[in-house]
């Protein structure tokens, strides 16, 4: 009942702020970030209603971190009603393509040089520097399971998936699964191989 209470109230508080967002630039990749969490990808619904963003923007804490992300300053008076979580933190030196999606944020940190479109992260996903500056850069379509370590200045292709707990410190060619500590391919183009970094 609490549910739907909320929900009802919230429609006329964020209709002044949905109408902003459609008419922002950034509204391309906030319109992929909710198809993402909405599950839609990879069939992509053409229009994202009103009532999505009402329902992320309750049920979901980790949508709210990547669209406060996203507005930067304008996201203030949004952040005192619907607060975001405390993780996952972001922190990116380009923009995030369309598409970030974090399923869970607990204990995530998220610190690139640059993401692409449409990456899925899990929790306790730590994504950083092994020195001052040297950030990752992480490619379109990629997926970085629960508990992996992807450090250091290095490139994560496009649609790698860095398996569970894998500790990633080089490079990562396109389209390879990764998986241990230290990370190594087991999977290269959907053929099975056995191959250090």
């Amino acid at each position: 009942m609490m549910h739907k209470v909320k929900i009802f109230f919230s429609y006329p508080i964020l209709l002044v702020f949905w109408l902003i967002i459609k008419k922002s630039k950034k509204w391309d990749l906030i319109h992929a970030d909710i198809q993402y969490y909405l599950h839609d990808y990879p069939n992509r619904i053409a229009n994202v209603k009103y009532r999505d963003f009402v329902y992320l923007m309750i049920v979901e804490r980790t949508f709210r971190n990547v669209l406060y992300y996203r507005l930067k300053r304008c996201s203030v008076f949004l952040r005192g009603i619907y607060p975001s979580q405390n993780e996952p933190l972001i922190s990116c030196d380009s923009e995030i393509g369309g598409g970030l999606f974090f399923c869970h944020g607990f204990s995530t940190i998220v610190v690139a040089k640059a993401i692409g479109k449409n990456c899925w992260i899990n929790q306790q996903v730590t994504i950083g520097a092994t020195d001052k500056n040297d950030y990752p850069t992480i490619g379109d379509n990629v997926h970085i399971l629960a508990g992996a370590l992807v450090l250091g200045n290095i490139h994560i292709g496009n649609n790698a998936v860095i398996g569970a707990g894998a500790v990633v410190t080089k490079d990562v060619p396109d389209n390879c699964l990764v998986v241990g500590n230290p990370a190594r391919i087991i999977r290269r183009d959907g053929i099975k191989v056995n191959e250090p970094l």
